[in-house]
């Protein structure tokens, strides 16, 4: 099984992935990143709050790395209000993204 990271950095994103498996996150809040946007992880394609996974704080100059070790079929999405000074990394198998 092939694996890779999808670096987030501009806007919400949708990672569909074959497999469907996720493993986790790699959250890099720089300096002027905004405390007050949280990133939140859906399953799926859209953003229903129902189908809400997880939700990271955003600290200035923080590094936050989870595992979550999800099975999505549908892929997950990631959002966040504001990605300014923000870089966020998936770790999946192999598959598609969509911006």
């Amino acid at each position: 099984m092939q694996y890779r990271s999808t670096k987030i950095s501009s806007a919400n994103t949708t990672i569909s992935d074959t497999g469907g498996l996720f493993y986790g996150i790699l959250i890099v809040g720089a300096s002027g990143v905004s405390t007050s946007n949280n990133i939140k992880i859906y399953d799926a394609t859209s953003a229903i709050a129902a189908k809400q996974i997880s939700e990271f704080v955003v600290a200035v100059g923080s590094t936050i790395y989870r595992g979550f070790n999800i099975n999505c079929t549908t892929g997950i999405r990631v959002e966040c209000a504001a990605w300014t000074n923000l870089e966020v990394y998936v770790l999946h198998c192999w598959g598609v993204m969509y911006a």
